[in-house]
């Protein structure tokens, strides 16, 4: 509810950040709420507009109310990274790299209407985790990575949805996986003694996971990058393989 007040024989609406002024007996103060009493019930009218963020990093679903005085939020939000695929180290003695995960949508400084006391039900997506399993799963490609979850921002009052979905995990056979070393520490090898993992795909906001190297599982991704990818070798019979890492976990972050 807004205040007015009569300027130049005209009504104007007094700005959320300026507000009425109270004297307290030696200097005027900055009112921070009004409450007027109607029908002998007292009612808040108005509340004064001060400037805040939330940035939340943990994944799962927590609950966020509209401060008072506020009309509209400025949203950033990033899905989680897509797990790495596991490297596949026993294909009729043929290693196989893992393919690294694909990175979360972004969705940048949004601006969406609230109304004061709104709850919004705000959900951070977790990052996939990386395939893994004894002799990296069937044919030429190992256990694929999973994807990434969606973060997503729930209005109880009005219904509406804003949501980013999480990256693919990665999965040669299914052609999600990330073909290209630019963010590992190493260059993917396709044959020799090892098969170097692909690095995961980089985010808005985050580095994907490196491959990995010889007995080094894929890396992490970062915020809302892929993991990736894990290494094989073809030394028949010990064939060896490591798992791909983790996706980045998503991010959301609220300003107003």
């Amino acid at each position: 509810m807004a205040i007015y007040t009569k300027l130049n024989n005209a009504w104007v609406v007094v700005p959320q950040n300026l507000g009425p002024k109270v004297w307290n007996g030696s200097a005027w103060k900055q009112a921070s709420q009004v409450w007027v009493k109607d029908s002998n019930i007292w009612k808040q009218v108005w509340t004064q507009y001060v400037p805040g963020s939330s940035i939340l990093i943990t994944p799962g679903t927590t609950t966020w109310t509209v401060p008072g005085g506020v009309t509209q939020i400025t949203v950033s939000m990033i899905g989680a990274g897509g797990g790495g695929q596991c490297g596949n180290g026993n294909y009729a003695g043929q290693g196989g790299a893992g393919a690294g995960g694909r990175a979360g949508v972004n969705l940048n400084a949004t601006v969406l209407p609230v109304v004061a006391g709104q709850v919004f039900n705000i959900t951070v997506g977790a990052g996939g985790y990386g395939g893994n399993g004894t002799d990296g799963g069937t044919g030429a490609n190992g256990y694929p990575g999973a994807a990434g979850g969606a973060s997503s921002m729930y209005n109880t009052s009005t219904g509406v949805t804003t949501q980013v979905a999480g990256g693919a995990g990665g999965n040669k056979a299914a052609g999600t996986g990330i073909y290209s070393n630019v963010n590992g520490t190493n260059p993917p090898v396709e044959g020799g003694s090892w098969h170097n993992g692909w690095a995961g795909q980089n985010s808005a906001l985050g580095t994907g996971g490196y491959g990995g190297n010889g007995y080094t599982q894929g890396g992490v991704g970062g915020i809302g990058a892929g993991g990736g990818g894990g290494s094989a070798s073809n030394w028949s019979p010990n064939d060896y393989q490591t798992p791909g890492g983790y996706g980045g976990n998503g991010r959301v972050t609220i300003s107003w």
